[in-house]
């Protein structure tokens, strides 16, 4: 009796259905950093792109390295914009961890309009610093993540609720504002202290602006971090 229970349950779980996988799609995405590679997932509020995913990567090619050449020559000569065009995928065994590597295309420019195609390379995902699923009906905030290390920093948009905007931005290394010795009521200047890496990323709920530009400052108080440059703005894609 215990072996033919044990035979009925092995049948039952080898019929149950497995979890539902996304349909394999191509997962734009916008890579930058110089210190340190990133790759941004060009998100949208449906299915199988509904998904907010922030990559640290390794890029690998073969020995020739043509593509590698080609991506630091571009970079040298002041291009700012490159995207990925992977190959064929489930965005959601990345996030699970059951995928931890994929082949792409890199772009100079956005691959899906007009930009200049430089090669394939292999990507390795090093670290998630952030992945979630979108909610177009969540309530939307100003909210970013301030991440980086060695010197180099960047800020991305958290997309909640619909519509919204995906904005990645270059930053100086984030900062908390502390108080200086107080005696009885009376306060000196706040001065910065930087957030170390270990402590990095994190998140910060106040910008100027939603395009935000050179000059602008994110957050307040606790996180805080002055932009030096866009990387990527997009809208229209998250209005719908």
């Amino acid at each position: 009796m215990k072996t033919i229970l044990i035979t009925l349950f092995a049948a039952l779980v080898t019929a149950a259905p497995m979890a539902q996988a996304d349909h394999p799609s191509v997962h734009g995405m916008v890579l930058f950093g110089d210190k340190n590679l990133y790759v941004s997932h060009l998100p949208m509020f449906h299915a199988p792109h509904d998904y907010q995913v922030l990559l640290e990567v390794e890029m690998r090619q073969d020995k020739l390295g043509e593509v590698m050449k080609a991506f630091a020559q571009a970079k040298s000569d002041g291009k700012t914009l490159f995207t990925l065009e992977p190959q064929l995928m489930d965005l959601a065994q990345i996030i699970s961890g059951e995928k931890t590597s994929f082949l792409a295309n890199v772009y100079q420019g956005h691959f899906e309009k007009d930009g200049v195609k430089l090669g394939p390379v292999n990507i390795f995902v090093k670290k998630q610093i952030l992945s979630a699923k979108l909610d177009p009906n969540a309530s939307a905030n100003p909210q970013y993540i301030l991440f980086g290390k060695e010197g180099e920093y960047f800020a991305a948009h958290v997309i909640k609720g619909k519509p919204s905007f995906d904005s990645i931005v270059s930053i100086s290394a984030p900062y908390s504002l502390a108080l200086s010795h107080c005696r009885t009521r009376v306060c000196n200047d706040t001065f910065p202290v930087k957030i170390p890496d270990s402590k990095l990323p994190v998140t910060t709920y106040e910008a100027s602006t939603q395009e935000l530009k050179a000059g602008d400052q994110i957050g307040s108080l606790g996180a805080i971090a002055d932009v030096l440059g866009s990387l990527y703005f997009e809208q229209n894609e998250l209005s719908h």
